[in-house]
């Protein structure tokens, strides 16, 4: 007896490209903080605009300051597009006065994990820098050193 599913049918190409799918797909979401936090650091250093939209302005807290306090008391649109900017702008400039490197950030890794919140660590020096994430969202709220 022939099995339905022989080497020449295409059900058989779909079942393992959808495996191959589901594969990358879990690959993915299970990194897609770590690229978040990545990709936020290395904007906020480079002074890179295009970040904006991984960061929920209205809830973020950066290395002691309460910014999502300070967005919110803009009123218009330009007014919080001008602060995103000078933030920005500013985390890049300290950083750069700091004489910071990129490169001394290593060992990405997951922290913690839970119900509501996925927070990524990085090594930098000797100090440890935690971005926090809420469930569900690919937009970090908080970047701090861990005390």
């Amino acid at each position: 007896m022939k099995s339905k599913i022989n080497e020449t049918s295409p059900l058989k190409g779909i079942i393992i490209f959808l495996i191959i799918t589901g594969i990358v797909f879990l690959l993915k979401a299970r990194h897609n903080e770590l690229d978040t936090a990545r990709a936020v650091l290395g904007g906020l250093i480079q002074s890179n605009q295009s970040i904006t939209g991984l960061l929920k302005w209205d809830k973020l807290k950066a290395v002691g300051a309460d910014i999502g306090s300070t967005y919110l008391a803009y009123k218009t649109d330009k007014e919080r597009n001008d602060y995103k900017k000078y933030f920005i702008r500013g985390f890049s400039a300290g950083f750069k006065e700091v004489k910071g490197n990129y490169k001394e950030f290593t060992n990405w890794r997951f922290y913690e994990k839970t119900a509501q919140k996925t927070v990524v660590a990085v090594d930098y020096r000797d100090k440890i820098l935690l971005f926090t994430l809420p469930k569900n969202e690919k937009k970090i709220t908080d970047i701090q050193w861990k005390e």
